[in-house]
């Protein structure tokens, strides 16, 4: 609860507008979110970029997601754990989680200005290192007992 809680306060702060500044030569933000997928999750990251030249920029995104498990994996992992437990007479549970560190390195064209507005055109390519867990357990078996 305690975690959620500072999540909750450090959004806040970060939603707060700050007076805009000159970014003459380039910019380094962070980030903070959340995953919601089988469970919520916190996701953060920092990016950096430099500006080419008036036009044209480069970045580079790095972070962490967590609980990005999709719930058809987790069902799945449950409905295996659950029919092998019953096949042995016994009670299943089980529980599966993934998290991922990613990067991606970009380009941004600013194009033309619409008023206040900026329009660009944004592309990268990036990848993501996934580490995922698994744990099963049947009680009740006759058979088999413990972790699987």
């Amino acid at each position: 609860m305690k975690l959620v809680l500072a999540i909750v306060c450090l959004v806040v702060v970060l939603a707060v507008p700050v007076p805009a500044a000159a970014q003459d030569r380039g910019f380094i933000r962070g980030m903070v979110g959340a995953t919601m997928v089988t469970e919520s999750g916190v996701t953060f990251g920092a990016a950096a970029g430099m500006k080419v030249n008036p036009n044209l920029q480069i970045f580079g995104e790095f972070g962490r997601m967590q609980n990005v498990l999709p719930s058809s994996v987790l069902e799945e992992v449950e409905v295996a754990s659950a029919q092998v437990a019953n096949a042995r007479s016994g009670k299943a549970s089980s529980t599966a989680s993934a998290s991922a560190n990613y990067g991606l390195l970009g380009v941004r064209r600013n194009n033309r200005k619409v008023g206040d507005a900026q329009v660009f055109v944004e592309g990268g390519a990036g990848a993501a290192r996934v580490e995922s867990t698994l744990e099963a357990s049947i009680r009740g078996s006759e058979t088999l007992q413990g972790d699987i």
